[in-house]
């Protein structure tokens, strides 16, 4: 199989947004992407590329489009400290050619993005006009006003992130730094193996069997700070950087970093003002700034990031 969402992207998204910002004078905290029909499913993709870089996503008569369903399950905790607001119309379940869709279309897709979206506790609000098609949504102003109140959060307690480039890697206070195997390069096709009780003949199981080679291929980071406690998980990722910003840790006391359930550093990191303002010529991001960091490669322990420690363009192809 080889599917057109697996294959390593082009960083528009964050390209477009850094380039904003180094030609106009933006509040990083207050991004939102919105759009209507294409530009609703453009914001779902964006809100699952890059949620950190966003204040709140309002998708309108659009939907989080997937090669599997079952992928949702991976890639929705990355909004789980993004503000999402999603409306759409009931009757909005056709193809493009008129004809209903086998799936139910946008409507469709919505109400079961809508039910795991609830199971995982996200901070997605959904509204579904009960008399609207695909032309006619319009969102309730009192929501619009609301999500637009949202400020984007700075490093967050917990965060999870699952992605298919390094490039896509960055998230609050962790980055990947270095690929573990074969990256997605796409090229070739991606090997889909059915277990032993499937059959080929059988559309569920061959949809399980991509599944499982789809997921396979993703990389994900997770992370939680309690107290100055800094736990970090990973999957196909060689090497990390956790980033220490504002309010994440007490700077006058020791860090504790464990990775992979190792501890990679125990001690005292202080703010380095060149760091800061090398991330800030990086990122262009000034107003949530990285005063600290520590770079993690596996069976190494963990190093305090200096002014000499190379790092990428944000987003290189």
């Amino acid at each position: 199989v080889s599917p057109s969402w697996m294959r390593t992207p082009f960083p528009e998204h964050g390209l477009v947004l850094l380039g904003l910002k180094q030609r106009i004078h933006l509040n990083s905290d207050r991004i939102y992407a919105t759009g209507y029909s294409m530009g609703g499913h453009g914001s779902w993709t964006m809100a699952i590329l890059v949620p950190d870089q966003l204040a709140g996503v309002m998708p309108i008569a659009g939907s989080l489009n997937l090669p599997q369903d079952d992928l949702l399950d991976n890639v929705l905790p990355n909004l789980a400290n993004t503000h999402v607001f999603v409306a759409w119309g009931r009757g909005d379940n056709r193809m493009a050619n008129g004809k209903v869709s086998p799936t139910g279309g946008i409507a469709g897709t919505n109400q079961r993005t809508t039910k795991r979206t609830d199971e995982l506790g996200l901070p997605v609000v959904w509204r579904e006009d009960p008399e609207a098609g695909h032309s006619d949504v319009v969102p309730p102003q009192e929501e619009v006003f609301k999500l637009f109140s949202y400020t984007r959060e700075h490093y967050p307690r917990q965060i999870s992130k699952t992605f298919r480039a390094l490039h896509e890697s960055s998230h609050y206070w962790l980055e990947a730094d270095k690929w573990i195997g074969v990256a997605l390069d796409g090229q070739g096709d991606i090997p889909v193996v059915l277990q032993p009780d499937e059959n080929a003949g059988n559309p569920d199981d061959v949809d399980a069997a991509i599944t499982r080679a789809l997921q396979r291929r993703v990389a994900r980071l997770e992370g939680t700070v309690d107290g100055q406690t800094i736990t970090v998980q990973r999957k196909k990722i060689h090497s990390l950087t956790i980033w220490i910003g504002d309010g994440m840790i007490d700077w006058a006391q020791p860090i504790n970093v464990k990775v992979g359930g190792r501890q990679v550093f125990n001690d005292r990191i202080e703010p380095d003002l060149l760091v800061c303002l090398l991330q800030a010529v990086r990122t262009y991001d000034f107003e949530r700034l990285r005063w600290a960091g520590i770079r993690y490669e596996t069976r190494r322990p963990g190093r305090i990031v200096t002014r000499r420690t190379k790092f990428p363009p944000m987003y290189s192809d």
